[in-house]
């Protein structure tokens, strides 16, 4: 890589030392607030190979209410396997931050940063690049953990001192010290997010020193937006946005190991179809799926089970109302279980709203979809 050390661009301890102002400082001081047992409030940093999160609890009534922040790290991979856009293939690290509600649901954003893709085989200059990267990358990581954890010590001292004793409730001093702390949480990772890019650009243009830059090659080292959701049962809905190619949409699983593999992806094009999978950074990706055998004879609910969750041409889907488990029975989507004609019955009547999807599915679609619904485990 070059011969220069890139800038540590972290959270400046100024920075931190203001937040802990502020948040010392909007709540009344003193220590006999601090162990209050009706007040008690608690702050853990807790780290996985994907996760970096915070968890703030504070009494609420009877129980309790959370917010939890957190910052997502993997090593993505996508391949379109059939329709217009076969062929295509995305690799990268997806940067994600999020806030995780009292329901367990996630809303997420951040960026899929592309990886450099090398002609022939690797040389040994390559590796030792490659190396380095890994290194970089790595300390950047530490470098966010320490900043994290300097927060997460400052909220917890303002969270105590913010206490009313007696009090059942966050007081109105916790509370801004929790609005305080997500904000400096959001701004850190925006700063690692930038720093993360940034050394990835400096990794292509190192690895790739004769390629000259055009618009796409721009784009792909400021990375691609992302946003999305993560249930509380660990379903990822996520939508990439390709620039004037389109987006992809991405839906899949997080397993026990915090990765997920084989998941959906649809997009850019009508009717383009693939496979995903989002390991811990650093990490291998698994190779995409290869690509689907001919479609047998009659309906093929794997084709319905991608139908169900992107249909084409329109923004709606039935995991958009059913939920993306049809074996949860949600408004009893299972009767529409090996029943075409019964989905059909309730697309033309417009049964709880589905008449948005009137002339969206042909025939045969409808039959994949009722085949995949007799199928919910697939």
């Amino acid at each position: 890589m070059r011969n220069r050390k890139p800038a540590r661009p972290c959270f400046q301890w100024s920075a931190i030392g203001l937040s802990a102002a502020m948040l010392l400082g909007c709540g009344g001081g003193g220590d006999s607030s601090l162990a209050q047992s009706e007040q008690l409030a608690t702050v853990q940093v807790s780290e996985t190979a994907t996760i970096l999160s915070v968890k703030a609890e504070l009494p609420d009534g009877a129980g309790t209410s959370s917010s939890e922040m957190q910052s997502r790290l993997y090593t993505f991979a996508a391949k379109v396997s059939a329709g217009p856009d076969a062929g295509l293939e995305l690799r990268g690290t997806l940067v994600l931050k999020g806030d995780r509600e009292d329901d367990g649901a996630t809303e997420v954003e951040g960026r899929l940063l592309p990886d450099v893709v090398e002609a022939g085989t690797p040389s040994s200059a390559s590796a030792d690049l490659k190396s380095q990267f890994e290194a970089k990358r790595r300390e950047l990581k530490v470098a966010l953990r320490a900043d994290v954890d300097a927060l997460s010590t400052t909220l917890r001292r303002a969270l105590a001192e913010g206490a009313v004793p007696g009090g059942d409730e966050p007081s109105t001093a916790q509370k801004e010290a929790l609005a305080a702390f997500k904000v400096s949480f959001m701004q850190r990772m925006t700063e690692y997010h930038a720093a993360l890019s940034a050394l990835i650009a400096d990794f292509r243009a190192s690895s790739q020193p004769n390629m000259g830059s055009d618009d796409d090659d721009d784009k792909a080292s400021e990375g691609y937006e992302v946003e999305g959701t993560v249930d509380a049962q660990g379903a990822m809905n996520l939508t990439v946005r390709l620039g004037d190619k389109g987006k992809v949409l991405a839906t899949g699983t997080i397993g026990a190991d915090g990765s997920v593999q084989n998941g959906i992806l649809t997009g850019p094009g009508s009717g383009s179809v693939g496979t995903w999978s989002a390991m811990p950074a650093g990490a291998t990706a698994l190779p995409p799926a290869p690509a689907p055998a001919p479609a047998p004879v009659g309906p093929s609910a794997a084709n319905g089970k991608v139908l169900y969750n992107a249909i084409p041409g329109s923004t709606m889907s039935c995991a958009s109302c059913h939920t993306a488990v049809p074996a949860n029975n949600v408004a009893n989507v299972l009767k529409g279980a090996n029943n075409a004609s019964a989905i059909a019955a309730a697309i033309a009547g417009n049964k709880g709203g589905m008449g948005i999807l009137s002339g969206k599915l042909t025939a045969a679609q409808l039959a994949d979809i009722a085949a995949y619904l007799g199928q919910p485990n697939l």
